[in-house]
């Protein structure tokens, strides 16, 4: 099951997944950081970047746990 505490790697081989990133950080699924984070958890990005609130990053938590239900 996906969720903030998946590695971006996880995250990148879901379209579905992907697709959740591209709504709340829009460009992510091209952008070259973004990339070079795959070994990082969402999680641990968002206490790297001010644009993943805990807000954020608890709707993209809920979605990305959605997808395994």
């Amino acid at each position: 099951m996906l969720s903030a505490e998946s590695k971006v790697s996880e995250i990148m081989k879901s379209p579905e997944a992907m697709a959740i990133m591209e709504e709340f950080i829009p460009g992510c699924s091209t952008d070259s950081k973004f990339k070079m984070a795959k070994m990082l958890t969402l999680e641990r990005i968002s206490k790297l970047t001010p644009d993943l609130s805990p807000e954020i990053l608890a709707q993209i938590d809920e979605r990305l746990r959605a997808l395994g239900d």
